[in-house]
C-alpha cells in the first residue's frame, strides 16, 4: 500500500514571509570562532576589536538578515525557496496606468488633487541614464521591509485643508514681473516672482495668492502606490511557490488590494470624560471668575 503524501500547512502569505526572515533565515549553521585565542601582547584583541568595527562583521548573513550566533541548524528549505522566490521580484518590469488615481476620494482641493499623481510619483520613481523610470523602492524591497517589521505601507491620508499662504498672520500677495539682466550678448529677459503689496500693504494690480494642503498628502499617496505594489507583490509570491514548498502551502493575503476604495469609512467615537466617573471636580474657571486665582 502506497504511503499518503504529508498534508502541507496552510498559513498566509504574510506569516509565511516572517516566519522565512525572523525565524528561519537568520540561522547560520556555523559555530563560533571569535571564543578565547592566545595573543602575544593584551593589545593586539583590542586592535582587532576595532578592525571589526569598520567591518559589517565576521559573520556575514547571505539574506540580508541580522545572524543568530546562538542556533547552529540550517534555515529550513522552504525558508529558502521563498527567499529565492522574494529575490525573483528584482526580475519584475513594474508599470504605473495612465489614469492612476490613489486619490479620487480628497476631491480637487481647488486644483491641487490633479497634481498630487504626478508627485507622488516623482517620489515613488528615479529616471536612469537610459531614461526609464524605476521605482525607487523596489517591490522586493517593500516585501522585505514589511517581512521584518511587519504591517503594511501607510496608505491613510488625513483629510486635507486648502489654506492660504500667509506672513505674519495676513494672507500673502504675490506679483511676476519681467526683469532685465546683463548677459553675454546684451540684456536678458527673466520673469521673476515678486513681492506682490505695495508699501502701503496692499494688493497692487495683478497680484495674487497662493494655497497649499495642510497637511500635506504626498507623503500618504506615495505610501498607496507602495501599498498597491506590495499587495501585488504577496499574490505573485503565492503563484510563485505554488507547488514549490514541502512542508506548508502559501496562502493569498485578506488585505484588499486598495483598502481606501474598498474599505468601509471609520465612525468616529465620542470618548467618555473619565474626570466626571472619577468623582473629580473642576472650579478653576469658577475662581478665575471670582479673582480667587
Amino acid at each position: 500500500m502506497a504511503a499518503r503524501p504529508k498534508a502541507r500547512e496552510r498559513r498566509g502569505i504574510e506569516d509565511l514571509l516572517a516566519w522565512a526572515y525572523l525565524r528561519e533565515l537568520p540561522k547560520t549553521a556555523m559555530r563560533r570562532t571569535d571564543g578565547p585565542k592566545l595573543w602575544r601582547s593584551g593589545w593586539m584583541k583590542v586592535e582587532e576589536w576595532l578592525e571589526e568595527l569598520s567591518l559589517a562583521g565576521p559573520n556575514e548573513n547571505r539574506f540580508g538578515v541580522v545572524p543568530d550566533l546562538s542556533v547552529m541548524t540550517a534555515p529550513h528549505e522552504d525558508a529558502l525557496r521563498v527567499h529565492e522566490a522574494v529575490c525573483r521580484l528584482d526580475e519584475l518590469d513594474i508599470g504605473v496606468p495612465d489614469d492612476w488615481s490613489p486619490c479620487a476620494e480628497l476631491g480637487d482641493l481647488d486644483g491641487h488633487g490633479a497634481a498630487l499623481p504626478g508627485l507622488a510619483l516623482a517620489r515613488l520613481c528615479v529616471t536612469g541614464a537610459d531614461g526609464v523610470p524605476r521605482l525607487r523602492r523596489s517591490a522586493r524591497a517593500l516585501v522585505f521591509r514589511h517581512a521584518i517589521l511587519g504591517g503594511c505601507p501607510d496608505w491613510e491620508i488625513d483629510p486635507p485643508q486648502v489654506r492660504v499662504v500667509s506672513e505674519y498672520g495676513r494672507p500673502k500677495w504675490f506679483l511676476r514681473e519681467v526683469m532685465w539682466f546683463d548677459g553675454v550678448d546684451g540684456q536678458v529677459a527673466h520673469e521673476v516672482e515678486i513681492d506682490g503689496c505695495d508699501k502701503w500693504g496692499h494688493a497692487r494690480p495683478g497680484a495674487y495668492q497662493k494655497t497649499y494642503l495642510d497637511p500635506d498628502p504626498v507623503d500618504g499617496v506615495v505610501g498607496r502606490g507602495e501599498y498597491e505594489i506590495w499587495r501585488w507583490a504577496l499574490d505573485l509570491l503565492v503563484e510563485d511557490l505554488a507547488g514549490l514548498l514541502v512542508d506548508f502551502e502559501a496562502v493569498a493575503s485578506d488585505r484588499p488590494m486598495r483598502p481606501w476604495v474598498e474599505a468601509a469609512p471609520r465612525k468616529g467615537r465620542t470618548l467618555r470624560d473619565l474626570r466626571q466617573d472619577a468623582g473629580w471636580q473642576i472650579r478653576g474657571d469658577a475662581r478665575r471668575a471670582k479673582g480667587r486665582l
